[in-house]
């Protein structure tokens, strides 16, 4: 489900971390990337993973 551009997995995420330059976050199931998307630059590091090859080598092209 998608609410104002985003999924509610999003919100529910966003809601539940203190996003700061001061924390790391490790994502397991990153799919699609849109969580990275809206904190990969305001936290201090970022890790994702997932099952797919596919997706985590086009995501590195867009996040690396």
């Amino acid at each position: 489900m998608r609410y104002h551009g985003f999924s509610t997995r999003d919100y529910l995420i966003l809601d539940n971390i203190p996003i700061s330059k001061e924390i790391s976050v490790l994502e397991i199931g990153i799919g699609t990337g849109s969580t990275a998307e809206l904190i990969v630059d305001k936290v201090k590091e970022f890790c994702g993973v997932d099952i797919s090859a596919e997706i985590i080598e086009m995501l590195n092209h867009i996040y690396n």
